[in-house]
């Protein structure tokens, strides 16, 4: 997911509260059975899924077509798997143990920054709103 390093120079208690770096971030994990596609049929299926998609979000018109030998070789370089998650484990680290004007300036130095900088606010923002009505609680 999203993150971004969090300097101490952000935080307006930094010096009564020896404040360090950190990095928020947003990261999931998933466990369960993981079932491996090493058909060609299959890892057809995945790759025309990936680049149709993909794709067009890059203006790209690549099509993986299924009559051309040439490509149909290239998939037994692959192997192609699919995850049944069993179990789903989110973490949320977006300084939530600061003080609310901790919060916003790091919020506002990272939207500024790169990558993904404004995503990371964001969200940050959305916690520190939650926190304050309760139901982030």
């Amino acid at each position: 997911g999203p993150h971004a390093y969090v300097s101490p120079s952000w935080y307006p208690d930094k010096e009564s509260a020896a404040r360090v770096p950190t990095w928020n971030y947003a990261v999931a994990h998933l466990s369960g059975p993981l079932e491996i596609i090493e058909d060609e049929h299959g890892l057809a299926a995945i790759v025309s899924a990936l680049t149709d998609r993909h794709e067009a979000e890059v203006g790209g018109d690549w099509r993986f077509e299924r009559e051309r030998e040439e490509l149909r070789s290239q998939l037994r370089g692959i192997v192609g798997f699919r995850l049944r998650p069993a179990n789903i484990q989110i973490k949320l680290k977006m300084n939530q143990n600061h003080p609310e004007a901790n919060v916003r300036n790091a919020a506002e130095q990272i939207a500024r920054g790169p990558g993904d900088g404004p995503q990371v606010a964001a969200m940050m923002l959305q916690q520190l709103s939650l926190k304050s009505t309760g139901a982030g609680q």
